[in-house]
């Protein structure tokens, strides 16, 4: 694998140490070190930098083995698969580096405690934590074992290279800590918490991502062309991403507008789901496909966000006309408009969430034979994932609005 590889791996491997995920066992850690005693510093500390990298090294062997066993089937498709990589990659870091973040770290991390300090207990720390604090981190580790993976496609040795490579970076961190405890005290774990790496985390690992993801397509040859071909066939799947965005989001404002007794959400709620279903449409049996359907669909979700907006911003009476014309690019213009003055001026979360009506725009823009412009289609794919994720972020608002209005009614 190219120095190049390793070398980004390795920094990711460094920002994995200071995710919020692996922030918690950070005092644990220096507690287990500090009680070993100075004699037994360093054999503690190896000890739980060799946990951490043999619980690795498990999810390592388990990518490895898939792709042995699909290598097979996958050999002369490897070029194709190699850039499918690279754009997930830079998708995922760009979902790293968007408000979207906040979806993929939901899973508690645990902070185990030992009553005695032992090499062994260090070594146990090690493991289990990194073992289940691992899915917490899941965008940087999907990223990093993607690159063993596909390194077990190309050649069987890479894999583990690359799983090595990825917990020294890691395991760094917490070397260095473990050797200065004795000079510096518990108290550079609170400094730890406050510096640059942990401040700048998600932009420093997106960045990381997005850069190995470009390299790992630029290592492929043809890949100009692999690109352009890999992203026509799949921009019209990520509408099932749209799709199952727009459901969460339409069942919660469903929920609450139910509750509130507010039409406002429920027009929304529809409105995004018929963008949803739109999307998925052509999947269907060509028997059941109906151009007129299609387009009755089309124009009634943008006329509810019209609406919607009518009432929330009264000055923007003069759109609703505009839906008679026969562009889909226009109407969905007027509608990011109508969007951003209404549910868009109302909270940042749905001002975000306007990234799925810009989404359908490039769309209708980039896959219409009047445009020509198919080519721009490897630069839509990385960020669309995170436009047709967008209304996740409203849907949780209006989740934690449901649980509190629940919470009043109890009380």
């Amino acid at each position: 694998m190219e120095p190049s590889f390793l070398a980004l791996l390795y920094i990711l491997g460094v920002e994995t140490a200071f995710t919020p995920c692996f922030l918690p066992i950070i005092p644990v850690f220096l507690s287990v070190v500090a009680k070993s005693g100075s004699k037994r510093v360093l054999l503690t500390t190896l000890a739980f930098i060799a946990g951490i990298t043999a619980s690795f090294l498990i999810y390592g062997i388990l990518a490895s083995y898939s792709g042995n066993l699909l290598q097979g089937l996958l050999t002369g498709n490897l070029p194709t698969l190699a850039v499918g990589m690279g754009l997930t990659l830079v998708s995922l870091g760009v979902l790293m580096m968007s408000p979207l973040r906040v979806l993929f770290a939901w899973i508690p991390s645990i902070q185990p405690r030992f009553q005695k300090v032992s090499i062994l207990n260090s070594l146990l720390l090690g493991f289990l934590f990194s073992l289940v604090a691992a899915p917490c981190a899941a965008t940087i580790l999907v990223a990093a074992f993607s690159m063993v993976w596909l390194g077990s496609l190309q050649e069987p040795g890479d894999s583990i290279i690359t799983v090595l490579v990825y917990s020294a970076g890691v395991t760094t961190p917490f070397f260095i800590m473990g050797l200065l405890t004795e000079f510096l005290g518990k108290s550079i774990g609170t400094k730890i918490s406050r510096s640059f790496l942990v401040r700048h985390n998600e932009t420093i690992s997106g960045i990381t991502i997005i850069v190995l993801g470009i390299l790992t397509i630029l290592s492929v040859e043809g890949h100009d062309i692999i690109l352009v071909q890999l992203s026509a066939r799949l921009l019209p799947y990520l509408g099932f991403i749209s799709l199952l965005a727009a459901v969460l989001y339409s069942l919660r404002a469903y929920q609450l507008g139910i509750m509130m007794r507010g039409g406002l959400l429920i027009i929304l709620g529809t409105s995004i789901f018929i963008y949803g279903l739109i999307d998925v449409l052509q999947f269907l049996p060509p028997q059941l496909q109906n151009e007129g359907i299609r387009m009755l669909l089309f124009l009634i979700g943008r006329t509810l966000i019209m609406v919607n907006s009518l009432l929330l911003a009264k000055p923007y009476v003069f759109s609703l006309p505009l839906l008679i014309l026969n562009s889909p690019p226009l109407m969905d213009s007027i509608t990011l408009i109508a969007w951003t003055l209404g549910p868009g001026r109302r909270d940042r979360e749905h001002l975000f969430a306007s990234l799925y009506i810009l989404a359908h725009i490039a769309m209708d823009l980039v896959t219409s034979k009047a445009t020509n412009l198919l080519w721009l289609a490897p630069y839509l794919l990385p960020v669309l994932p995170v436009a047709y994720l967008s209304p996740l972020l409203p849907a949780l608002k209006l989740s934690k609005i449901i649980t509190g209005l629940k919470l009043l009614e109890e009380i």
